[in-house]
């Protein structure tokens, strides 16, 4: 039943595919490129890169002046190739200083054709606990740095106009929440810009491994990986992607490598419709397997001694993984706190507890620091009870109980109305979280 195709005379000679070049980013040398955030990281590597696709006048705009040998090597190298290079210590949030050094390029260079706005700054914090100043640190130089660029330079003669995001902006993460805000709003500027036929190129990148912030942060980067479950581009992998969407005119992607299981994990809303495609690509598993076993199953075949045990050894590897070390180095009989967990990674591990069995710890027993023990007898409670509401009967025994040893003369009313403001604000601190 099978057909056999063959060829008596033998196949003819099938000539050799020539190999066609991919295509180059090729900038004129007369004229002008603004790079913020260009005397450190991954700007100064942008501004090299810039310098090897043909640009020979760059002003790089930094918070401090080329002060480290570092810095002043990577200049001196560029103005060996032929660079003229403008270094200047600015204030990206200054319209005035800003003007300033627009008037001095338009007096000593030629006209300006490309900016690339890499500025920024990180200062982590979980959304609640976040000063009004934390927040402005962070989102000032990019959105009031970026918007100050659009204005100033929305009447000359540019090509090309790229705002560095980050990946966070696709994904979002606990515990960034003015970062992922700024980088948003560098996306929407891009859309408003390309509206209104101006050009705009947003870019959203993953990890840079070798320049910048996780260079200098080693551990930090190797938390990421693990997290993203790939590995940090380099920062030479980056900027080709970037050289090819600046020949494909195109804007809010993600240049990042990542492992959907591994990323899921550690996302509040991996469940979503937003990411129902990357999970189908990416083989999405169920609570169960990823926890490893049935649950459910285990909990009615085992002893609850034997069962509570099973999900001690599973916090055990979820915490490991927290804290970056092996499930065998974890002390069931220390508190969270003293093995080095804080708030952030309580959000970690209350997402993690959450994707894979539906139950969430209440925010009195996060913040008591318990140990893994206790924390393996409440879930193991939690299941077996069938309790899957937001935690608020939890709350409220936490709260009884504080009261009982500090002050026993609270009314039950006082007690109730206690655990429901708490209980309110668990609740609105997990949607901003998510």
């Amino acid at each position: 039943g099978k057909l056999v195709v063959t060829y008596g005379k033998g196949l003819a000679e099938l000539p050799a595919a020539v190999p066609i070049a991919a295509p180059r980013l090729e900038l004129t040398a007369d004229a002008s490129w603004l790079v913020t955030g260009g005397l450190s990281g991954f700007g100064l590597r942008t501004a090299e890169w810039l310098a090897e696709r043909g640009a020979r006048n760059l002003v790089l705009v930094g918070r401090r002046a080329a002060e480290s040998l570092e810095i002043r090597s990577a200049l001196a190298r560029l103005e060996r190739q032929g660079v003229r290079v403008l270094a200047r210590a600015r204030d990206v949030t200054d319209r005035a200083a800003l003007s300033s050094l627009l008037e001095e390029i338009a007096r000593e260079l030629p006209p300006l054709r490309g900016v690339v706005h890499a500025a920024m700054v990180v200062d982590d914090g979980l959304v609640r606990d976040m000063s009004a100043e934390q927040i402005r640190r962070v989102l000032a130089p990019k959105i009031a740095g970026a918007y100050l660029l659009h204005e100033l330079t929305r009447d000359l003669p540019i090509d090309y106009f790229v705002m560095y995001s980050s990946a966070t902006a696709l994904f979002g993460n606990p515990g960034q929440g003015n970062y992922v805000a700024a980088n948003c709003a560098l996306a929407a500027l891009a859309r408003a810009r390309r509206a209104e036929g101006l050009p705009a190129t947003c870019v959203h990148w993953g990890a840079i491994g070798d320049v910048g912030f996780l260079a200098r942060n080693q551990k930090l980067k190797e938390a990421l990986q693990s997290r993203m479950g790939g590995a940090a581009l380099g920062s030479a992998t980056a900027l080709d992607a970037l050289e090819a969407m600046l020949l494909a005119n195109r804007s809010d992607l993600g240049v990042l490598e990542f492992q959907w299981r591994a990323l899921a994990r550690s996302l509040p809303s991996a469940g979503s419709p937003k990411f129902s495609e990357l999970a189908r690509e990416g083989g999405a598993e169920s609570a169960e397997e990823s926890a490893g076993f049935d649950w459910r199953q285990l909990m009615a075949e085992l002893p609850p001694e034997e069962f509570e045990k099973r999900l001690v050894e599973l916090l055990k590897a979820e915490i490991g993984e927290i804290l970056r070390t092996g499930a065998d180095k974890i002390d069931e009989t220390l508190s969270l706190h003293d093995m080095g967990m804080d708030s952030l990674m309580g959000v970690e591990l209350a997402v993690a507890l959450e994707n894979r069995f539906g139950v969430r710890p209440p925010v009195l027993l996060l913040s008591e620091a318990p140990t893994v023990a206790k924390m393996g007898g409440w879930l193991s409670a939690q299941l077996r009870s069938g309790v899957r509401d937001d935690g608020r009967d939890g709350v409220r025994a936490q709260v009884e109980k504080v009261a009982s040893q500090h002050a026993p003369e609270v009314s039950a009313a006082e007690i109730e109305r206690f655990a429901g403001q708490l209980d309110s604000s668990a609740t609105s601190n997990r949607r901003m979280i998510h």
